[in-house]
């Protein structure tokens, strides 16, 4: 019998080991549009938030004149031309996820654009839901992506698993009410202890639904 009803998966360093490129380009992006070299302390002013905040942040700090839509529009135009030609790790055992008979969505805080650039990689059409960040209001570590999901597929967060790498994302699927699991492929921390199950890799996952 099937304990879970749905699997809701996080997409950068979870689902695509896209990360670094994602660190390396919004870095690349910043040091042009201001004119220097990134320090420490600018690195500072970024982490932990979410890619709304960051661009808010950016706007806000370095880039007054220009909107944080239209700087994020830059960073996801970069990350497109970037992809296009290149690949990228792909989560071990995603084909046979993608294979269960549950309920499955993709909970990002990234844009659909970002997640659509990756089609070519990826059977997203195998996902019954992308919640990307255009539809909901709050970034991770709120619980508003999560929730969204499992409003949608109409189930309780009881019935829910929930897949991530990172901290902001482990809270904000805790604070949804589902069932977490932190996966370690794709990272060096260890985030044990904020989630309900460790793996190695999402293939992991599978023993956990049945």
């Amino acid at each position: 019998m099937v304990k879970y009803k749905a699997l809701l998966i996080d997409f950068d360093n979870t689902i695509i080991g896209s990360e670094n490129a994602n660190h390396l380009l919004f870095v690349r992006n910043m040091e042009n549009m201001i004119g220097r070299k990134m320090t420490r302390e600018d690195g500072y002013n970024f982490r932990g938030h979410t890619w709304k905040e960051i661009f808010k942040i950016m706007s806000e700090r370095y880039l007054p004149e220009m909107p944080p839509q239209e700087l994020r529009e830059i960073f996801v135009r970069s990350k497109i031309d970037y992809f296009k030609d290149k690949t990228a790790p792909i989560a071990a055992g995603l084909s046979d996820i993608l294979a269960l008979d549950i309920k499955k969505a993709i909970v990002t805080g990234s844009s659909k654009p970002e997640v659509e650039m990756f089609s070519h990689l990826l059977e997203l059409d195998k996902f019954d839901m992308i919640v990307s960040d255009e539809l909901y209001d709050k970034g991770k570590p709120a619980p508003d992506g999560y929730a969204y999901a499992v409003k949608k597929f109409g189930l309780e967060p009881h019935q829910c698993v929930a897949v991530e790498d990172s901290h902001i994302g482990l809270m904000s699927a805790n604070a949804a009410g589902c069932i977490t699991v932190f996966t370690r492929e794709f990272t060096n921390e260890d985030l044990s202890s904020a989630a309900d199950f460790t793996v190695g890799s999402i293939a992991e996952v599978i023993k956990l639904l049945s």
